[in-house]
């Protein structure tokens, strides 16, 4: 298992409506992330600056990260949700969510991936 920690920027003006889709978001887009390895999942927001982490149980994490892209539920939710996000200037080339690197994690192993294991 890994842990995967990102970072958006929500607009300020979009705040409110974000977060209500995010309390109660669309069970399609929920079993894509599932069937994709993607176990818990948390978004935490202080002064717009979103913090996701995820936990990952899959084996190939950028093929399970593309089906979840590439799934109509997911395309219909990143439509709507998208343009409420605001990118960070510091985002690796093809990065929409700005992937944390490792340091350390306590009850995981840190991995070479990016991830905790």
């Amino acid at each position: 298992m890994a842990i995967y920690c990102r970072m958006i920027r929500v607009k300020p003006e979009n705040r409110e409506e974000y977060v209500r889709l995010h309390q109660n978001p669309r069970q399609e887009v929920r079993d894509v992330m599932i069937a994709s390895g993607i176990t818990r999942h948390a978004i935490f927001n202080k002064e717009n600056l979103l913090v996701s982490v995820f936990e990952y149980e899959g084996s190939d994490f950028e093929a399970d990260m593309k089906a979840v892209g590439d799934h109509p539920a997911t395309k219909v939710w990143w439509e709507i949700i998208n343009p409420m996000q605001e990118p960070m200037e510091n985002r690796s080339p093809g990065e929409w969510w700005t992937m944390f690197e490792p340091v350390t994690a306590y009850g995981w192993e840190i991995s070479e991936t990016g991830g905790n294991k």
